[in-house]
């Protein structure tokens, strides 16, 4: 620690170079660090830390906001108000019905109405994942030959979500599936 001429304090680290026999020195780096300086860069530091809080969490009620649907059917009305009940469960359901009808409205309620609104939301849409990689997409496996492999550095969708929400959709059987 030393104070300058303009009465500002200062670390002051040296490092000495050597030739290459390491035993004369050609010089010194010194690296002076100023103390007032770095605090204040540490408080702006954390008050644009502050900041993008702020914004994330208005960013994130927005995006809760503005994912709450207008239902116009009375039918619909109290699916959602069921699935705003249901929410509050610990437990896996099963939305069906035709494309269209309102199953991600659905399953967007469940997860935001619910104890996991704050985790990760995820909408998997089977029917546009290539049967030959379904485990490699799920799982973050892959079939080496007749076993099957983790891949390394790849997470599958059920770690992504962590507790929070998985919605499959587009599910469907093939028409040979239904045969037994």
């Amino acid at each position: 620690m030393q104070t300058n001429k303009a009465n500002r304090q200062l670390v002051v680290s040296g490092y000495p170079i050597y030739d290459s026999s390491q035993r004369k020195i050609l010089g010194v780096i010194t690296v002076v660090r100023d103390i007032p300086l770095l605090e204040q860069l540490g408080q702006e530091i954390e008050y644009q830390r502050a900041i993008i809080d702020k914004y994330q969490k208005e960013a994130g009620n927005t995006l809760r906001q503005e994912s709450q649907a207008l239902v116009f059917s009375t039918k619909m009305q109290r699916v959602i108000e069921l699935a705003t009940r249901l929410a509050g469960v610990d437990t896996t359901v099963l939305i069906t019905g035709e494309t269209g009808v309102g199953k991600e409205v659905v399953a967007r309620t469940l997860h935001s109405a619910g104890p996991r609104k704050d985790l990760p939301f995820f909408i998997i849409n089977c029917a546009a994942i290539p049967e030959t990689l379904i485990e490699s997409e799920l799982f973050a496996m892959k079939r080496v030959h007749s076993r099957v492999a983790h891949t390394k550095g790849k997470l599958g969708v059920f770690e992504l979500a962590s507790k929070g929400t998985l919605f499959f959709d587009e599910i469907r059987r093939d028409a040979d599936d239904h045969a037994g």
